[in-house]
């Protein structure tokens, strides 16, 4: 756009209808823009350079290229949704929920150790008079010698302070992880809140940022349609055009964000696999 600007002031120069002022002003804007473009094209390499390590690649063979946008899906979220998917694939507060539980059962075994036992005990058996093995043998399961007896022992711990106190001390235990499962928790729901609220900001930022550029546009259509005619100057048309470089910029940041937005909510709701339907063994 301002090489195209300098060839029509040029032209329009030499015919007589723009001043001196007017070409330097076009020279000077393909300065500027030359300038900015030798940093966004370091910038370009740096990131296809970042890209290409995320990816495993360290060769650096070939430009990275055309970068299109993934295709938006699920814009519309819900906070109520989200904050029960992250509950229940969040695998911290099942490890923590899973030692809760653990501890209980380590609580309840030691009362129970603590309490008096009751069993029933009994026998049957058979035994002989005999004066020698033989006859003793022989008169073993026809004679009177059969027996049995039949009763019930109580047991009762003495003091039960070491019972007690492994009840105490794993009650407290899992009181303690139960204060940290909640306050992770907690954590967990101001993330989830944030992200969808970011989520839903950036969903109408994008759509700010597209009639901003829409706009701007616009302004350098009339701006360069004005200076065709004599009615405006070619600084007006470089800073319209500037005002529109910018426009496009914020949209394309725009787009960036929400994507990175709805990443970041996948990340906490535990989704990001399934989203881009990658399946792990």
């Amino acid at each position: 756009m301002a090489q195209e600007l300098l060839r029509e002031n040029q032209f329009k120069y030499q015919s007589g209808v723009l001043t001196k002022l007017d070409v330097v002003t076009a020279e000077a804007g393909i300065a500027t823009e030359q300038s900015q473009l030798i940093s966004l094209q370091q910038a370009r390499e740096n990131a296809e350079d970042i890209l290409y390590q995320n990816m495993g690649e360290l060769k650096f063979k070939s430009p990275i290229g055309k970068v299109d946008f993934p295709l938006l899906t699920g814009t519309d979220v819900s906070f109520d949704l989200s904050y029960k998917l992250a509950r229940d694939n969040t695998p911290e507060l099942l490890a923590q929920q899973l030692d809760i539980d653990r501890l209980k059962l380590t609580a309840l075994r030691a009362k129970r150790d603590a309490l008096p036992q009751l069993n029933a005990v009994g026998g049957l058996g058979y035994t002989s008079a005999g004066s020698s093995y033989s006859l003793a043998n022989s008169t073993l399961w026809n004679g009177p010698g059969n027996n049995w007896n039949a009763g019930l022992t109580l047991t009762m711990p003495l003091g039960m302070r070491g019972n007690r106190a492994l009840y105490r001390e794993a009650m407290e235990n899992a009181e303690k992880q139960q204060v940290t499962s909640d306050q992770y928790d907690q954590t967990l729901l101001v993330q989830v809140r944030a992200a969808v609220r970011a989520v839903q900001s950036n969903v109408e930022s994008v759509a700010a940022s597209k009639k901003a550029a829409l706009l701007s546009q616009q302004q350098y259509d009339l701006q360069k349609s004005r200076l065709d005619v004599g009615l405006s100057s070619s600084l007006d048309v470089l800073t319209s055009q500037n005002l529109l470089e910018v426009a496009r910029s914020a949209e394309l940041q725009s787009e960036v964000t929400l994507r990175v937005s709805l990443a970041t909510l996948h990340y906490y709701e535990g989704t990001s696999l399934a989203e881009f339907r990658i399946n792990v063994d």
